[in-house]
């Protein structure tokens, strides 16, 4: 984990979010560090080699004997955490799996990788005020007859728009596949996450308002046998599902 995270490529300096730079930077000196961040940036620090905050039964083929469990935190005075960042991962390379739940399972989930830091305090703050004189030009054109005109015209456009979409041309079987054809979808195409949660088995519903929504399903079974673990009785009674399927 350590040799990961000391990787070049493990470190990402990200720009102020929406905001145009309209600067460009110089090539800095090798014994310089690589990274140049933006004083309103973020510092990204990922890695790819096993999940973080997630109970790990396996790496691979070998059996991690210094922990079970890591946790990538910021213990500088300068930066703060901002959020975790998640990466993909194989539930298989990291967690013990029957036959069943190799097969069942998705080969790769989102789990948490690393994480964003930003600078500690405010993030954006304004300059000293300066005063400038703006001197301007006003001129006034006279549009009376043009702006009747223009009126006039959209009046003109409007009304042909809507002929045009009552007429037999425009409601034939035709005009309409074609339009349907360049649009399929009424309301687009929407991508989200499937998401999971932990739900009774006898109704399918909700077992706590915590359990309601994991990202991953690794996640979510990770939740489900710590609460077993505090409860034997839930053993058989509680069980992960996609969140779609959830009762409400």
């Amino acid at each position: 984990m350590i040799e990961e995270l000391s990787k070049v490529d493990s470190w990402r300096a990200l720009p102020p979010p929406g905001a145009n730079l309209l600067v460009a930077l110089r090539k800095l000196p090798e014994a310089q560090s690589r990274i140049a961040l933006h004083p309103l940036g973020a510092l990204q620090i990922s890695q790819r080699f096993a999940p973080l905050d997630a109970k790990i039964d396996r790496v691979g083929a070998q059996k991690p004997s210094d922990g079970k469990r890591f946790s990538l935190s910021a213990a500088s005075a300068a930066f703060v955490k901002r959020r975790d960042v998640d990466e993909r991962f194989a539930p298989a390379q990291f967690e013990d799996l029957s036959d069943n739940e190799r097969l069942s399972r998705k080969a790769f989930e989102p789990r948490h990788g690393g994480v964003e830091l930003s600078a500690a305090g405010a993030q954006l703050e304004s300059g000293a005020a300066i005063v400038r004189v703006a001197r301007y030009d006003l001129i006034t054109i006279d549009t009376n007859a043009r702006s009747h005109r223009f009126r006039f015209a959209v009046l003109a456009k409007v009304f042909f728009n809507r002929l045009f979409a009552g007429a037999a041309v425009a409601r034939s079987p035709l005009s309409m596949k074609s339009r349907k054809t360049r649009v399929p979808v009424e309301d687009g195409v929407k991508e989200k996450s499937e998401g999971f949660a932990v739900a009774l088995q006898e109704n399918n519903r909700s077992f706590k308002a915590d359990s309601a929504y994991f990202a991953s399903e690794g996640a979510a079974r990770e939740w489900m046998q710590s609460a077993v673990a505090k409860d034997r009785n839930l053993a058989d009674r509680l069980h992960v599902l996609p969140h779609f399927e959830l009762a409400a």
